[in-house]
């Protein structure tokens, strides 16, 4: 399984009177984005033959996110999962366990979340500015452990 972490584009600053779960994606946020998915598809190779699953945190940037990519990938709507959004990695692993062995899940989600996440399965640490994503293989299950594949950065 090739797990891929996108951390959401730029998106509203926060202020006073907006609830973070409901900020949504910048104009410049989108386009910034938008310009890297040509490499993302680049990395992928042959989207057919991909068994691909997405999932998403239930914040509107990174179901926003999630579109840009369904768009230009042709991917179905991502399942959404709090536990992306709270950073639960029991969670994420449990829900893991229902993943395909030749799947590619994509998972829309945040920062300090997904960086922790990369350590906890390669060791390697993977600072993820907005709109960048990384790449593993999953070498093991229970427990997870994976290898480093490739990072696009912004």
């Amino acid at each position: 399984m090739e797990l891929i972490f996108i951390r959401h584009a730029k998106a509203e600053e926060r202020r006073e009177g907006l609830v973070d779960i409901d900020r949504h994606l910048t104009d410049k946020g989108k386009e910034k984005y938008a310009k890297l998915l040509p490499e993302l598809e680049e990395k992928l190779g042959p989207l057919k033959e991909r068994n691909f699953v997405s999932w998403s945190s239930p914040a509107n940037r990174a179901q926003e996110t999630a579109a840009l990519a369904a768009d230009k990938l042709k991917l179905e709507e991502p399942r959404i999962h709090e536990f992306i959004y709270t950073g639960e990695i029991e969670k994420f692993l449990e829900a893991l366990k229902t993943v395909q062995d030749d799947a590619t899940l994509l998972v829309f989600g945040h920062e300090p979340t997904l960086s922790e996440w990369v350590y906890e399965f390669t060791g390697e640490s993977r600072r993820m500015r907005k709109g960048s994503m990384v790449s593993m293989e999953v070498t093991q299950r229970d427990p997870l452990k994976a290898t480093f594949n490739w990072q696009i950065r912004t």
